[in-house]
């Protein structure tokens, strides 16, 4: 059967598309995102702030869009996001943040030879894997995103 991978740029709240491109098949994210964005950002003269999942985070990446500005979810497999996730909030930077029931975090870290500021925030929803019922862990972060500084 044959496949095909379509890469979709929209707004910021993902009404108006404003790049489209079909791909082979077994291309993957991973191996698309780079290219895509930096052919988006040399077709529009607007800066803009690339989001993308976590399947762009990682070294080639990140050092093949160069400056551009972006912003991704970081996988906990790698240890530096591990890491993130398991720091005690004593070793992080607490930031202002305006969602009740949440707080944040920030630590500078070099990864793929950017410089990138993450973030970490604690899910009131995580649970602790065991036991099962435990409550939640508000004081350790739950998920980490970077951006070049």
């Amino acid at each position: 059967m044959k496949q095909f991978l379509v890469n979709l740029i929209c707004t910021a709240d993902g009404a108006i598309p404003v790049g489209f491109e079909v791909g082979r098949g077994h291309e993957t994210n991973r191996q698309t995102f780079a290219v895509l964005m930096s052919a988006f950002a040399e077709q529009w003269e607007t800066p803009a702030l690339m989001v993308t999942d976590a399947a762009f985070y990682s070294e080639p990446n990140i050092q093949a869009v160069g400056s551009l500005p972006w912003l991704s979810r970081v996988p906990v497999t790698l240890k530096a996001a591990q890491a993130l996730v398991d720091s005690s909030v004593d070793s992080l930077t607490e930031m202002p943040c305006e969602l009740e029931g949440y707080r944040l975090w920030e630590q500078r870290q070099t990864y793929g030879r950017v410089e990138q500021r993450c973030s970490g925030f604690p899910d009131p929803e995580r649970r602790s894997p065991s036991p099962p019922a435990a409550p939640t862990r508000p004081e350790t972060p739950a998920a980490a995103e970077c951006a070049p500084s």
